[in-house]
């Protein structure tokens, strides 16, 4: 008996053992995911369900209905968010990356919209552009790098939710926003390239322009290249050389914008 108690005493142990190791993996797996995002605010909503936290559970959904149905904020706790835990929660969206698996951003981005009520909550508050432009801001883009697995496509996110015109109606200083995705823009290309997608904040500089600045809008507006990035988000390969010098011309006009604000 007493053999029979030590080992039943060292299974119980090894088993706590076991147990503890894989609560802190599955925590380190979610925090990998959103650790940055955890001093935004403090009362952003956990989501029962994800594909890196409850893996076996989520292949075992039979249908998307049933993935965004669990996916919902519960109305209560919906409508007494903050928009900076709307804005945090948004980011931590389980199925953000659906916004890549469609003909353009624009169409995914939609989607996205219309499955999750937190994303729609978002696109309503009065104070969610300026919120949102402030989030983008402040992002430290190398604790992006070491905190999140996917830094990129989580950025790119970001950046097609504030370049709708929706949101971007709400930003009560654009020319700070033009500013500040001008300099996001330098800093993929320059210190963190091949690591962070730019097409998303061209994107926010054009739409930017169409709607501040008619004078260049109208000019750029006249390429069929243009009118279908800002209609899409997407640049087709066989117009990256034309696109080119466009953006050339768009950079200048942007130079000169941002000068003037200093």
């Amino acid at each position: 008996m007493k053999v029979k108690k030590t080992y039943l005493l060292v299974f119980s142990v090894i088993l706590c053992m076991l147990l503890v190791s894989s609560i802190l993996f599955m925590g380190n797996a979610f925090e990998k995911n959103t650790y940055w995002l955890n001093s935004i605010s403090a009362d952003s909503y956990d989501f029962p369900i994800s594909p890196d936290v409850n893996k076996d559970k989520w292949i075992k959904m039979e249908s998307t209905a049933e993935m965004n149905a669990v996916l919902q904020i519960p109305e209560e706790t919906l409508k007494s968010m903050s928009t900076e835990g709307l804005i945090a929660t948004c980011m931590k969206y389980p199925k953000f990356g659906d916004i890549f698996l469609f003909n353009s951003p624009v169409k995914g981005l939609e989607k996205i919209t219309n499955d999750f009520n937190g994303l729609r909550e978002l696109q309503s508050r009065d104070d969610a552009g300026d919120a949102l432009v402030q989030f983008y801001s402040k992002l430290d883009l190398d604790k992006l790098l070491a905190t999140d697995k996917y830094p990129s496509l989580r950025l790119q996110f970001l950046e097609y939710i504030i370049a709708q015109p929706s949101i971007l109606s709400k930003v009560s200083d654009r020319k700070a926003l033009l500013k500040h995705a001008y300099k996001m823009a330098e800093l993929k290309q320059n210190k963190y390239s091949g690591k962070f997608g730019i097409t998303s904040t061209l994107f926010i500089m054009a739409h930017v322009l169409d709607m501040d600045y008619p004078e260049i809008s109208e000019k750029i507006k006249n390429h069929d290249i243009v009118s279908h990035f800002l209609e899409t988000g997407n640049i087709k390969e066989s117009h990256k050389g034309e696109w080119d010098e466009i953006w050339n011309t768009i950079e200048e006009k942007i130079q000169s914008i941002i000068e003037d604000i200093e």
